[in-house]
């Protein structure tokens, strides 16, 4: 496998260690950073199949698609924080000791887009998260066969399902800069959906030993493209074929007929019926500045990470902590898509969860969402609309 393009050769060592001498950035030097930023986001982001995600799921508002003027380069601005400011001083202690931090970037530039993927885009997310870790699993035990692109495995890695496949790791490699691959063929998608019909609803909220178990479900059974013809896939292919299905499969088991609250909200918080509905992510009116977008999303961030938290110590029993994580992982799922939020009935139902217990459910996630929301001043702010 030829290297991937880097029209950025030590752009970022070299700007760091114009840092070290005047902590003031040259205008010029951090022109071409951006630059430089630009087009690790759009490889990465094509790698991955990101590049196909509309740019509100990534916090960029106010654009169609990345090719529109400016889309990209407001996603590097964002990268520039997260990627070079955030991180500038164990960057500069790896310089030190590394005549370059060119790989360390790259790293850190495909952290940045999952985090803003899982944020932005959680059945996406939690595709990639399942699919890449099988995939190293049915490797590990021979199952499956890296014919190109790795390891380690990534969005690009030719996986092959028989020993034949091989050859096709003589094939030339699309350009990182190309446009993105057409869609996963018929008997891919065709295969993801039965295993999505199968591993549903744990693949999608599950956490933890839970998780762990989905993967390895879904290692067992790739193999079984061989079944199918399919010799060798790309991992992004998988992920696709995974996601797409996903999407249409969720919704249309969660969202069974009933009683629904408005996007974004969650009705009856506290555990009744007649309770005003409360907001499970939506903070504010959309956005209406690339400042007010990156700061919606950074307490969306905030916010899922206490939930989390408080959820894991909120119940007495491991059943309740269970099933509350997988009632608040649906409705946080529900939010992002901006769909009408899901009924009672349509939850258990999806979930698996007797009906009897959701009131109860709906209780504990209710009151830990009121903690959150309070320590993180989201309530006072939503007062004050």
């Amino acid at each position: 496998m030829r290297p991937p393009r880097d029209e950025a050769a030590d752009v970022f060592s070299e700007f760091l260690r114009s840092l070290e001498a005047d902590p003031e950035p040259d205008p010029e030097r951090l022109r071409g950073v951006l630059a430089a930023l630009e087009t690790l986001l759009r490889q990465e982001m094509r790698k991955s199949g990101i590049w196909r995600l509309p740019p509100v799921r990534l916090g960029v508002i106010g654009y169609a698609g990345w090719t529109e003027p400016g889309a990209l380069a407001e996603l590097a601005a964002d990268a520039y924080d997260a990627v070079v400011v955030r991180r500038l001083r164990g960057l500069l202690a790896q310089l030190r000791l590394k005549p370059q931090i060119e790989g360390l970037v790259r790293l850190n530039v495909q952290r940045f887009l999952r985090d803003l993927q899982k944020g932005g885009d959680p059945l996406g997310y939690r595709s990639w998260v399942v699919a890449q870790n099988a995939a190293a699993r049915a490797v590990e035990r021979g199952a499956l066969a890296i014919a190109a692109g790795g390891p380690p495995i990534a969005g690009d890695t030719l996986l092959a399902t028989s020993p034949g496949a091989a050859a096709l790791a003589a094939a030339p490699e699309p350009d990182d800069l190309a446009e993105p691959a057409a869609a996963p063929g018929p008997a891919l998608a065709d295969r993801a959906a039965r295993w999505n019909a199968e591993l549903l609803p744990e693949l999608v909220t599950a956490g933890g030993r839970g998780l762990d178990a989905v993967i390895d479900r879904l290692a067992a059974r790739l193999p079984e493209l061989a079944d199918d013809g399919v010799g060798a896939f790309r991992l992004r292919d998988l992920v696709a074929a995974l996601r797409d299905d996903l999407r249409r499969r969720w919704a249309a088991t969660l969202w069974q007929a009933g009683d629904v609250a408005a996007a974004g909200e969650m009705r009856g918080a506290g555990g009744g019926e007649d309770e005003p509905p409360v907001p499970v992510l939506r903070l504010s009116p959309p956005p209406a500045s690339p400042e007010e977008a990156a700061a919606e999303r950074e307490a969306a961030r905030r916010l899922r990470r206490c939930m989390e938290e408080g959820l894991e110590t909120a119940a007495d029993d491991a059943r309740t902590r269970d099933e509350a994580l997988a009632v608040w992982r649906a409705l946080e799922i529900a939010a992002v898509e901006e769909d009408a939020m899901p009924s009672r009935r349509g939850l258990a139902e999806a979930l698996g969860i007797p009906r009897g217990r959701m009131a109860g459910l709906f209780g504990v996630v209710g009151r830990v969402m009121a903690d959150c929301r309070r320590a993180l001043g989201l309530a006072r702010n939503e007062e004050g609309r």
